[in-house]
Protein backbone atom coordinates (compact mmCIF):
# COMPACT_ATOMS: atom_id res chain seq x y z
CA UNK A 1 0.00 0.00 0.00
CA UNK A 2 1.49 3.36 -0.93
CA UNK A 3 1.80 6.34 1.41
CA UNK A 4 -0.84 8.39 -0.40
CA UNK A 5 -3.39 5.58 0.00
CA UNK A 6 -2.38 5.16 3.66
CA UNK A 7 -2.96 8.88 4.39
CA UNK A 8 -6.32 8.85 2.64
CA UNK A 9 -7.29 5.80 4.67
CA UNK A 10 -6.35 7.60 7.90
CA UNK A 11 -8.86 10.33 7.05
CA UNK A 12 -11.52 7.75 6.30
CA UNK A 13 -10.83 5.96 9.58
CA UNK A 14 -11.25 9.26 11.44
CA UNK A 15 -14.56 9.82 9.64
CA UNK A 16 -15.72 6.31 10.51
CA UNK A 17 -14.97 6.85 14.19
CA UNK A 18 -16.79 10.19 14.17
CA UNK A 19 -19.84 8.93 12.29
CA UNK A 20 -20.04 5.66 14.23
CA UNK A 21 -20.41 7.66 17.44
CA UNK A 22 -23.67 9.02 16.03
CA UNK A 23 -25.07 5.50 16.07
CA UNK A 24 -28.05 3.94 14.33
CA UNK A 25 -30.57 6.33 15.84
CA UNK A 26 -29.46 9.23 13.63
CA UNK A 27 -32.45 10.37 11.60
CA UNK A 28 -32.06 11.81 8.14
CA UNK A 29 -34.60 13.36 5.85
CA UNK A 30 -35.75 11.53 2.73
CA UNK A 31 -33.98 14.07 0.52
CA UNK A 32 -30.58 13.24 1.99
CA UNK A 33 -31.27 9.53 1.84
CA UNK A 34 -32.15 9.79 -1.87
CA UNK A 35 -28.99 11.80 -2.51
CA UNK A 36 -26.94 9.19 -0.67
CA UNK A 37 -28.50 6.31 -2.63
CA UNK A 38 -27.73 8.01 -5.95
CA UNK A 39 -24.17 8.79 -4.89
CA UNK A 40 -23.68 5.25 -3.62
CA UNK A 41 -24.56 3.94 -7.07
CA UNK A 42 -21.88 6.25 -8.50
CA UNK A 43 -19.39 4.96 -5.91
CA UNK A 44 -20.04 1.37 -6.96
CA UNK A 45 -19.57 2.23 -10.64
CA UNK A 46 -16.34 4.12 -9.96
CA UNK A 47 -15.00 1.33 -7.78
CA UNK A 48 -15.87 -1.37 -10.31
CA UNK A 49 -14.11 0.70 -13.00
CA UNK A 50 -10.97 0.80 -10.84
CA UNK A 51 -11.31 4.45 -9.82
CA UNK A 52 -10.98 3.72 -6.11
CA UNK A 53 -9.70 7.18 -5.12
CA UNK A 54 -12.74 8.84 -6.69
CA UNK A 55 -14.99 6.19 -5.18
CA UNK A 56 -13.63 6.94 -1.70
CA UNK A 57 -14.17 10.68 -2.22
CA UNK A 58 -17.80 10.03 -3.18
CA UNK A 59 -18.19 7.80 -0.12
CA UNK A 60 -17.30 10.80 2.04
CA UNK A 61 -20.08 12.74 0.35
CA UNK A 62 -22.52 9.85 0.87
CA UNK A 63 -21.64 9.64 4.56
CA UNK A 64 -21.91 13.41 4.96
CA UNK A 65 -25.40 13.29 3.44
CA UNK A 66 -26.46 10.18 5.35
CA UNK A 67 -24.13 9.17 8.22
CA UNK A 68 -26.40 6.24 9.08
CA UNK A 69 -26.06 4.68 5.63
CA UNK A 70 -25.02 1.10 6.38
CA UNK A 71 -24.49 0.35 2.69
CA UNK A 72 -21.85 3.11 2.43
CA UNK A 73 -19.94 1.55 5.32
CA UNK A 74 -20.28 -1.88 3.69
CA UNK A 75 -18.75 -0.57 0.46
CA UNK A 76 -16.00 1.16 2.42
CA UNK A 77 -15.29 -2.06 4.32
CA UNK A 78 -15.19 -4.18 1.19
CA UNK A 79 -12.87 -1.71 -0.52
CA UNK A 80 -10.60 -1.86 2.51
CA UNK A 81 -10.59 -5.68 2.38
CA UNK A 82 -9.49 -5.56 -1.26
CA UNK A 83 -6.73 -3.11 -0.25
CA UNK A 84 -5.77 -5.51 2.57
CA UNK A 85 -6.46 -2.73 5.08
CA UNK A 86 -8.14 -5.05 7.55
CA UNK A 87 -8.26 -2.55 10.40
CA UNK A 88 -10.31 -0.11 8.33
CA UNK A 89 -12.42 -3.00 7.03
CA UNK A 90 -13.21 -4.14 10.58
CA UNK A 91 -14.10 -0.58 11.63
CA UNK A 92 -16.31 0.04 8.60
CA UNK A 93 -18.09 -3.30 8.78
CA UNK A 94 -18.53 -2.95 12.53
CA UNK A 95 -20.14 0.45 12.00
CA UNK A 96 -22.44 -1.00 9.34
CA UNK A 97 -23.50 -3.70 11.81
CA UNK A 98 -24.22 -1.08 14.48
CA UNK A 99 -26.53 0.61 12.00
CA UNK A 100 -28.10 -2.62 10.70
CA UNK A 101 -27.37 -5.58 13.02
CA UNK A 102 -29.55 -7.93 10.94
CA UNK A 103 -27.09 -8.18 8.01
CA UNK A 104 -25.80 -11.73 8.52
CA UNK A 105 -23.38 -11.49 5.58
CA UNK A 106 -21.57 -8.64 7.32
CA UNK A 107 -20.81 -10.77 10.36
CA UNK A 108 -18.89 -13.12 8.06
CA UNK A 109 -16.99 -10.27 6.44
CA UNK A 110 -16.24 -8.67 9.80
CA UNK A 111 -15.03 -12.02 11.14
CA UNK A 112 -12.74 -12.46 8.14
CA UNK A 113 -11.21 -9.03 8.67
CA UNK A 114 -10.68 -9.86 12.34
CA UNK A 115 -9.01 -13.14 11.38
CA UNK A 116 -6.73 -11.25 8.99
CA UNK A 117 -5.79 -8.95 11.87
CA UNK A 118 -4.91 -12.02 13.94
CA UNK A 119 -7.74 -11.41 16.41
CA UNK A 120 -9.29 -14.84 16.92
CA UNK A 121 -11.15 -13.70 20.06
CA UNK A 122 -12.91 -10.91 18.18
CA UNK A 123 -13.81 -13.30 15.33
CA UNK A 124 -15.28 -15.74 17.86
CA UNK A 125 -17.26 -12.91 19.49
CA UNK A 126 -18.56 -11.93 16.04
CA UNK A 127 -19.66 -15.53 15.53
CA UNK A 128 -21.41 -15.45 18.93
CA UNK A 129 -23.27 -12.29 17.90
CA UNK A 130 -24.25 -13.92 14.61
CA UNK A 131 -25.54 -17.01 16.42
CA UNK A 132 -27.99 -14.75 18.27
CA UNK A 133 -29.56 -13.93 14.89
CA UNK A 134 -29.66 -17.45 13.55
CA UNK A 135 -28.66 -20.71 15.14
CA UNK A 136 -28.43 -22.82 12.00
CA UNK A 137 -27.72 -20.48 9.10
CA UNK A 138 -25.10 -20.90 6.42
CA UNK A 139 -23.27 -17.75 7.56
CA UNK A 140 -22.40 -19.39 10.89
CA UNK A 141 -20.92 -22.37 9.07
CA UNK A 142 -18.92 -20.11 6.75
CA UNK A 143 -17.54 -18.01 9.61
CA UNK A 144 -16.87 -21.05 11.77
CA UNK A 145 -14.93 -22.66 8.90
CA UNK A 146 -12.95 -19.45 8.32
CA UNK A 147 -11.97 -19.34 11.99
CA UNK A 148 -11.03 -23.04 12.05
CA UNK A 149 -8.99 -22.84 8.83
CA UNK A 150 -7.20 -19.60 9.58
CA UNK A 151 -3.66 -19.45 10.77
CA UNK A 152 -4.04 -16.44 13.00
CA UNK A 153 -1.70 -13.72 11.81
CA UNK A 154 -1.54 -15.12 8.28
CA UNK A 155 -3.58 -13.42 5.59
CA UNK A 156 -3.14 -16.30 3.16
CA UNK A 157 -6.13 -18.26 4.46
CA UNK A 158 -8.60 -15.37 4.40
CA UNK A 159 -10.94 -15.26 1.45
CA UNK A 160 -10.75 -11.67 0.25
CA UNK A 161 -13.75 -10.38 -1.68
CA UNK A 162 -13.10 -9.38 -5.25
CA UNK A 163 -13.31 -5.70 -6.13
CA UNK A 164 -16.59 -6.30 -7.95
CA UNK A 165 -18.23 -7.50 -4.71
CA UNK A 166 -18.02 -3.98 -3.26
CA UNK A 167 -21.69 -3.37 -3.85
Amino acid sequence: MNLKCKNANAGLVALIVMVSSIGPTYATSGVYEELAIGLLDEVKQLNNAGNTAQAREKLLVVLAADPANADAFVVLGRMAMVDENYEQAAQSLGTALKIDPTRRDLYVELGRSQIALGNENAANETMTQLSKLCDDCVEITVLEDAIKNAEIGSETNVDKPAAETAE
